[in-house]
């Protein structure tokens, strides 16, 4: 199957790769939903490398050391700062998460963040994993 190389090197079996639209004429997005723009270099060189798009709630890595390792999760939204990290306003979006055979920190642009955790909500996403795998 799939793998995904992670924040360490690793390479993991992708388990489940799922899909949430959010926002449209018929149903506006929800502004706690809008998602947070972080700008190229906001945690520091090429992290991430490209302005780069996240779920409020999505977890990123802070604090850790040049291998990823240490550091702490902390939601994207707790880091807003009204200028390298700020609430964007459009009228839709897609978010994509990716889980993995384990928990892991995968790089987005560059940035360390969080795998998806499966706690009951998938049933929030479509079943994306196909169309993904074979649409690179």
């Amino acid at each position: 199957g799939d793998t995904a190389v992670t924040a360490s090197g690793r390479h993991r079996p992708i388990t489940w790769i799922g899909q949430r639209d959010l926002g449209s004429a018929e149903r506006p997005m929800p502004r706690d939903q809008a998602p947070v723009r972080v700008r190229a270099g906001a945690f520091g060189h090429a992290r991430p490398a490209r302005d780069l798009l996240l779920s409020p709630g999505h977890p990123v890595l802070v604090g850790a050391d040049a291998d990823n390792t240490g550091g702490v999760l902390v939601p994207v939204m707790c880091l807003i700062n009204g200028t390298s990290i700020a609430r964007t306003e459009q009228a839709s979006v897609t978010y994509w998460h990716v889980e993995l055979d384990a928990h892991d920190i995968l790089l987005a642009e560059g940035l360390p963040a969080e795998s998806f955790l499966d706690f009951g909500c998938r049933p929030f996403f479509e079943g994306a994993s196909d169309f993904a795998l074979h649409n690179p």
